[in-house]
């Protein structure tokens, strides 16, 4: 089964349920195509976290955003400042992003991005 229209003059292509296009993928998540499999895990970096490693814990899937880790929720430190570095292997365009609340419903007031910063620390802000 064919779905969508024929193809016009700007877009010779015609839909159909596994093409595999972005207009697939915008079915499967409207906020744009889910990043978590372009992040290179190894290079991902957390300044002034309460438990080191535990921005690994945090970081997920479209798919498993509400998931609880048994791990819990990534704090930070000392103060209420913290700065993630979260590498691509590839050029991306970010569109939104999810942040779910612990369970006492504590999450970050003020969320800034940097794109392109080969040299991120704490003093970054």
């Amino acid at each position: 089964k064919m779905e969508g229209g024929p193809p016009n003059n700007d877009d010779p292509h015609v839909h159909n349920s596994g093409c595999g296009c972005c207009e697939e993928e915008k079915k499967k998540d409207p906020y744009g195509q889910d990043l978590f499999e372009y992040i290179e895990m190894e290079g991902v970096q957390c300044f002034n976290e309460r438990r080191e490693g535990s921005i690994l814990n945090t970081i997920r899937s479209f798919e498993n955003r509400r998931a609880i880790q048994a791990e819990g929720t990534l704090r930070s430190g000392y103060g209420k400042d913290m700065v993630v570095k979260i590498p691509f292997n590839c050029e991306v365009k970010v569109k939104s992003i999810t942040l779910n609340p612990g369970a006492n419903g504590e999450a970050p007031s003020t969320l800034k991005l940097y794109k392109d910063e080969h040299v991120v620390d704490i003093s970054i802000q």
